[in-house]
Protein backbone atom coordinates (compact mmCIF):
# COMPACT_ATOMS: atom_id res chain seq x y z
CA UNK A 1 0.00 0.00 0.00
CA UNK A 2 1.53 3.59 -0.98
CA UNK A 3 2.56 5.49 1.63
CA UNK A 4 2.87 9.99 1.05
CA UNK A 5 3.59 12.81 3.41
CA UNK A 6 0.61 15.34 3.64
CA UNK A 7 1.98 18.79 1.98
CA UNK A 8 -0.02 20.75 5.14
CA UNK A 9 1.48 18.79 8.20
CA UNK A 10 4.07 16.45 6.74
CA UNK A 11 2.24 13.75 8.42
CA UNK A 12 2.66 10.18 6.65
CA UNK A 13 -1.01 9.34 4.94
CA UNK A 14 -1.80 5.37 3.86
CA UNK A 15 -3.30 5.13 0.45
CA UNK A 16 -5.32 2.67 -1.53
CA UNK A 17 -3.21 2.15 -4.38
CA UNK A 18 -6.76 3.32 -6.78
CA UNK A 19 -7.10 6.68 -4.37
CA UNK A 20 -3.61 7.73 -6.70
CA UNK A 21 -4.70 10.78 -8.94
CA UNK A 22 -7.42 11.93 -6.37
CA UNK A 23 -7.96 14.40 -3.95
CA UNK A 24 -7.40 12.97 -0.54
CA UNK A 25 -7.69 14.11 3.30
CA UNK A 26 -5.14 13.97 6.02
CA UNK A 27 -6.46 11.96 9.01
CA UNK A 28 -4.19 14.29 11.16
CA UNK A 29 -4.78 18.18 9.94
CA UNK A 30 -8.34 17.67 7.99
CA UNK A 31 -6.50 19.41 4.71
CA UNK A 32 -7.69 18.13 1.71
CA UNK A 33 -4.56 17.50 -1.08
CA UNK A 34 -3.83 16.14 -4.15
CA UNK A 35 -2.38 12.74 -3.83
CA UNK A 36 0.38 12.36 -7.16
CA UNK A 37 1.60 9.27 -8.49
CA UNK A 38 5.50 9.01 -7.22
CA UNK A 39 3.75 6.64 -4.45
CA UNK A 40 2.44 4.06 -7.28
CA UNK A 41 4.33 0.90 -7.25
CA UNK A 42 6.41 -0.02 -10.22
CA UNK A 43 4.76 -2.88 -12.21
CA UNK A 44 6.70 -6.09 -12.05
CA UNK A 45 8.19 -7.04 -15.07
CA UNK A 46 6.84 -9.78 -17.56
CA UNK A 47 8.42 -13.00 -17.49
CA UNK A 48 10.47 -13.84 -19.87
CA UNK A 49 9.22 -16.45 -22.25
CA UNK A 50 10.36 -19.78 -22.35
CA UNK A 51 12.90 -20.24 -25.11
CA UNK A 52 11.76 -22.67 -27.98
CA UNK A 53 13.64 -25.74 -28.63
CA UNK A 54 15.32 -25.73 -32.06
CA UNK A 55 13.44 -27.58 -34.77
CA UNK A 56 15.17 -30.28 -35.83
CA UNK A 57 16.25 -30.16 -39.49
CA UNK A 58 15.08 -33.59 -41.46
CA UNK A 59 17.95 -35.50 -42.63
CA UNK A 60 17.66 -36.00 -46.35
CA UNK A 61 17.12 -39.82 -47.13
CA UNK A 62 19.71 -41.01 -49.47
CA UNK A 63 17.51 -43.68 -50.76
CA UNK A 64 14.65 -41.62 -52.03
CA UNK A 65 14.84 -38.42 -55.28
CA UNK A 66 12.66 -35.52 -55.74
CA UNK A 67 10.57 -35.58 -58.81
CA UNK A 68 8.14 -33.44 -60.92
CA UNK A 69 5.54 -34.73 -62.83
CA UNK A 70 5.44 -33.61 -66.15
CA UNK A 71 1.04 -33.60 -66.16
CA UNK A 72 0.32 -31.91 -63.43
CA UNK A 73 3.99 -30.20 -61.81
CA UNK A 74 3.68 -31.70 -58.45
CA UNK A 75 6.43 -33.06 -56.41
CA UNK A 76 6.59 -36.21 -55.42
CA UNK A 77 9.76 -38.91 -53.23
CA UNK A 78 10.75 -41.83 -55.22
CA UNK A 79 13.31 -44.42 -54.12
CA UNK A 80 16.52 -44.41 -56.42
CA UNK A 81 15.33 -48.21 -58.05
CA UNK A 82 12.48 -46.11 -59.65
CA UNK A 83 14.77 -42.96 -61.81
CA UNK A 84 14.54 -43.90 -65.16
CA UNK A 85 11.25 -45.86 -65.14
CA UNK A 86 7.52 -44.79 -65.31
CA UNK A 87 6.33 -43.71 -62.10
CA UNK A 88 2.39 -42.98 -61.30
CA UNK A 89 1.92 -39.45 -59.88
CA UNK A 90 -0.45 -39.87 -56.56
CA UNK A 91 -1.95 -36.35 -57.55
CA UNK A 92 -3.45 -36.62 -60.77
CA UNK A 93 -2.58 -40.23 -61.63
CA UNK A 94 -0.24 -39.39 -64.95
CA UNK A 95 2.39 -41.62 -65.48
CA UNK A 96 5.68 -40.23 -66.51
CA UNK A 97 9.12 -41.04 -66.54
CA UNK A 98 10.93 -40.60 -63.74
CA UNK A 99 14.05 -37.97 -64.10
CA UNK A 100 15.74 -35.84 -61.56
CA UNK A 101 16.56 -31.66 -62.66
CA UNK A 102 19.66 -30.85 -61.40
CA UNK A 103 19.34 -27.68 -63.13
CA UNK A 104 19.14 -24.41 -61.02
CA UNK A 105 15.16 -23.34 -60.73
CA UNK A 106 15.71 -20.42 -63.09
CA UNK A 107 17.05 -22.25 -65.72
CA UNK A 108 13.97 -24.88 -65.39
CA UNK A 109 11.28 -23.53 -67.71
CA UNK A 110 8.81 -25.62 -69.00
CA UNK A 111 8.51 -26.14 -73.53
CA UNK A 112 5.94 -23.83 -75.10
CA UNK A 113 2.27 -25.41 -75.62
CA UNK A 114 1.10 -25.84 -79.46
CA UNK A 115 -2.51 -24.02 -79.19
CA UNK A 116 -4.65 -25.18 -81.92
CA UNK A 117 -6.28 -21.91 -82.60
CA UNK A 118 -6.96 -18.59 -80.47
CA UNK A 119 -9.76 -20.37 -78.39
CA UNK A 120 -7.70 -22.92 -76.94
CA UNK A 121 -5.22 -20.39 -76.08
CA UNK A 122 -7.43 -17.88 -74.50
CA UNK A 123 -9.12 -20.69 -72.00
CA UNK A 124 -5.73 -21.78 -71.22
CA UNK A 125 -4.66 -18.17 -70.59
CA UNK A 126 -7.96 -17.91 -68.12
CA UNK A 127 -7.13 -21.18 -66.36
CA UNK A 128 -4.18 -19.25 -65.31
CA UNK A 129 -1.36 -20.65 -67.44
CA UNK A 130 -1.44 -24.04 -65.78
CA UNK A 131 -1.37 -26.82 -68.48
CA UNK A 132 -4.96 -28.67 -68.68
CA UNK A 133 -4.39 -31.97 -70.00
CA UNK A 134 -4.49 -35.68 -69.26
CA UNK A 135 -7.98 -35.61 -67.48
CA UNK A 136 -8.87 -39.02 -65.78
CA UNK A 137 -12.03 -40.73 -67.17
CA UNK A 138 -13.60 -40.21 -63.84
CA UNK A 139 -12.92 -36.50 -63.77
CA UNK A 140 -14.22 -36.20 -67.58
CA UNK A 141 -17.89 -37.87 -65.86
CA UNK A 142 -17.83 -35.42 -63.43
CA UNK A 143 -17.30 -32.25 -65.91
CA UNK A 144 -19.98 -33.99 -68.07
CA UNK A 145 -22.36 -34.03 -65.26
CA UNK A 146 -21.53 -30.50 -63.90
CA UNK A 147 -22.25 -29.41 -67.84
CA UNK A 148 -25.75 -31.35 -68.05
CA UNK A 149 -26.82 -29.60 -64.94
CA UNK A 150 -25.98 -26.48 -65.61
CA UNK A 151 -27.68 -26.48 -69.34
CA UNK A 152 -31.21 -28.77 -67.84
CA UNK A 153 -33.11 -25.94 -67.26
CA UNK A 154 -32.67 -23.73 -70.08
CA UNK A 155 -32.47 -26.28 -72.62
CA UNK A 156 -35.65 -28.12 -71.44
CA UNK A 157 -37.19 -25.05 -71.08
CA UNK A 158 -36.80 -23.42 -74.69
CA UNK A 159 -37.70 -27.23 -75.78
CA UNK A 160 -41.12 -27.96 -74.16
CA UNK A 161 -41.87 -23.91 -74.63
CA UNK A 162 -41.24 -24.21 -78.66
CA UNK A 163 -43.69 -27.19 -78.56
CA UNK A 164 -46.35 -25.51 -76.62
CA UNK A 165 -46.14 -22.54 -78.71
CA UNK A 166 -46.21 -24.10 -81.48
CA UNK A 167 -49.31 -26.01 -81.06
CA UNK A 168 -50.82 -22.63 -80.35
CA UNK A 169 -49.91 -20.77 -83.59
CA UNK A 170 -50.72 -23.69 -85.53
CA UNK A 171 -54.61 -24.15 -83.86
CA UNK A 172 -54.69 -20.28 -84.23
CA UNK A 173 -53.54 -20.42 -87.84
CA UNK A 174 -56.07 -23.34 -89.01
CA UNK A 175 -58.84 -21.18 -86.93
CA UNK A 176 -58.61 -17.97 -88.51
CA UNK A 177 -57.93 -19.83 -92.27
CA UNK A 178 -61.27 -21.71 -91.52
CA UNK A 179 -62.94 -18.37 -90.39
CA UNK A 180 -61.88 -17.03 -93.09
CA UNK A 181 -63.26 -19.60 -95.57
CA UNK A 182 -66.93 -19.68 -93.65
CA UNK A 183 -67.22 -15.68 -94.46
CA UNK A 184 -66.42 -16.21 -97.84
CA UNK A 185 -69.65 -17.50 -98.04
CA UNK A 186 -71.08 -14.78 -96.78
CA UNK A 187 -73.12 -11.88 -99.21
CA UNK A 188 -71.62 -8.85 -97.78
CA UNK A 189 -68.51 -7.73 -99.51
CA UNK A 190 -66.62 -6.30 -96.35
CA UNK A 191 -66.78 -9.81 -94.69
CA UNK A 192 -65.46 -11.50 -97.50
CA UNK A 193 -63.18 -8.99 -97.67
CA UNK A 194 -62.56 -9.66 -93.89
CA UNK A 195 -62.22 -13.58 -94.43
CA UNK A 196 -59.67 -12.63 -96.64
CA UNK A 197 -57.56 -10.90 -94.17
CA UNK A 198 -58.57 -13.54 -91.43
CA UNK A 199 -56.98 -16.43 -94.20
CA UNK A 200 -53.44 -14.60 -94.59
CA UNK A 201 -53.44 -14.07 -91.19
CA UNK A 202 -53.24 -17.30 -90.40
CA UNK A 203 -51.05 -18.72 -92.90
CA UNK A 204 -48.48 -15.65 -91.91
CA UNK A 205 -48.79 -16.82 -88.31
CA UNK A 206 -47.69 -20.84 -89.83
CA UNK A 207 -45.23 -19.38 -91.48
CA UNK A 208 -43.20 -17.22 -89.47
CA UNK A 209 -44.57 -18.07 -85.74
CA UNK A 210 -44.77 -21.73 -86.32
CA UNK A 211 -41.34 -21.38 -88.06
CA UNK A 212 -39.54 -19.97 -85.43
CA UNK A 213 -41.39 -22.11 -81.91
CA UNK A 214 -40.15 -25.18 -84.36
CA UNK A 215 -36.41 -23.71 -84.46
CA UNK A 216 -36.98 -23.08 -80.78
CA UNK A 217 -37.80 -26.40 -79.72
CA UNK A 218 -35.44 -27.97 -82.11
CA UNK A 219 -32.41 -26.15 -80.75
CA UNK A 220 -33.16 -26.22 -77.29
CA UNK A 221 -33.54 -30.52 -77.96
CA UNK A 222 -30.13 -30.14 -79.49
CA UNK A 223 -28.41 -28.15 -77.19
CA UNK A 224 -28.69 -30.95 -74.82
CA UNK A 225 -26.27 -33.17 -76.66
CA UNK A 226 -23.27 -31.27 -75.82
CA UNK A 227 -22.28 -31.67 -79.34
CA UNK A 228 -21.06 -27.57 -80.01
CA UNK A 229 -22.30 -24.17 -78.51
CA UNK A 230 -23.95 -23.58 -81.87
CA UNK A 231 -27.28 -24.85 -81.22
CA UNK A 232 -27.18 -23.15 -77.30
CA UNK A 233 -26.43 -19.67 -78.67
CA UNK A 234 -29.21 -20.52 -81.54
CA UNK A 235 -31.97 -21.62 -78.56
CA UNK A 236 -30.40 -18.55 -76.51
CA UNK A 237 -31.12 -15.78 -79.62
CA UNK A 238 -34.48 -17.17 -80.65
CA UNK A 239 -35.66 -17.05 -77.13
CA UNK A 240 -34.76 -13.17 -76.88
CA UNK A 241 -36.36 -12.87 -80.08
CA UNK A 242 -39.39 -13.86 -78.87
CA UNK A 243 -40.22 -10.65 -77.83
CA UNK A 244 -40.54 -9.16 -81.64
CA UNK A 245 -43.11 -12.29 -83.07
CA UNK A 246 -44.75 -12.32 -79.75
CA UNK A 247 -47.50 -10.54 -78.08
CA UNK A 248 -45.80 -8.80 -74.52
CA UNK A 249 -49.00 -9.40 -73.36
CA UNK A 250 -48.41 -13.63 -73.43
CA UNK A 251 -46.85 -14.92 -70.47
CA UNK A 252 -44.92 -17.14 -72.94
CA UNK A 253 -43.19 -14.26 -74.47
CA UNK A 254 -41.24 -13.07 -71.24
CA UNK A 255 -41.12 -16.65 -70.03
CA UNK A 256 -39.22 -17.49 -73.38
CA UNK A 257 -36.92 -14.42 -73.06
CA UNK A 258 -36.00 -15.33 -69.68
CA UNK A 259 -34.76 -18.84 -70.99
CA UNK A 260 -32.84 -17.60 -74.00
CA UNK A 261 -30.74 -15.12 -71.48
CA UNK A 262 -30.45 -17.77 -69.49
CA UNK A 263 -28.68 -20.41 -72.37
CA UNK A 264 -26.45 -17.84 -73.44
CA UNK A 265 -24.99 -17.97 -69.81
CA UNK A 266 -24.78 -21.27 -68.95
CA UNK A 267 -23.33 -22.00 -72.75
CA UNK A 268 -20.40 -19.07 -71.32
CA UNK A 269 -19.46 -21.62 -68.40
CA UNK A 270 -16.05 -22.96 -68.18
CA UNK A 271 -17.79 -26.91 -67.40
CA UNK A 272 -20.12 -26.67 -70.62
CA UNK A 273 -17.00 -25.74 -72.98
CA UNK A 274 -14.92 -28.37 -71.66
CA UNK A 275 -17.72 -30.79 -71.89
CA UNK A 276 -17.96 -30.50 -75.52
CA UNK A 277 -14.30 -30.42 -76.19
CA UNK A 278 -14.70 -34.05 -74.53
CA UNK A 279 -17.52 -35.03 -76.68
CA UNK A 280 -16.03 -33.91 -79.71
CA UNK A 281 -13.12 -35.28 -79.16
CA UNK A 282 -10.52 -32.11 -78.69
CA UNK A 283 -7.75 -31.62 -76.58
CA UNK A 284 -8.71 -30.10 -73.25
Amino acid sequence: MPVIPCPHCQATVDLHPDDLGYKVLCPSCNSAFQAGDAARPAPEPAPAPPERAPVPTPTPDPDERTVRCAACRGEMAIGVDDLGHQVECPLCGERFLAEVDDRPRSERRRPPRDYDDEEDYEDDRDYGGRRRRGYREQDQGYILAQARAAIAWPANGLMWLGIVMLVFYVLGAIGLVIAGIIKQESTKSYEREDGVVMMLLGMAIAAFCGTHAFFMALAGYKSKQLRGTGWGYTAGAIGIATIALSHPCFPTTWIAVAFGIWALVAFNKREVKDAIRINTGKRL
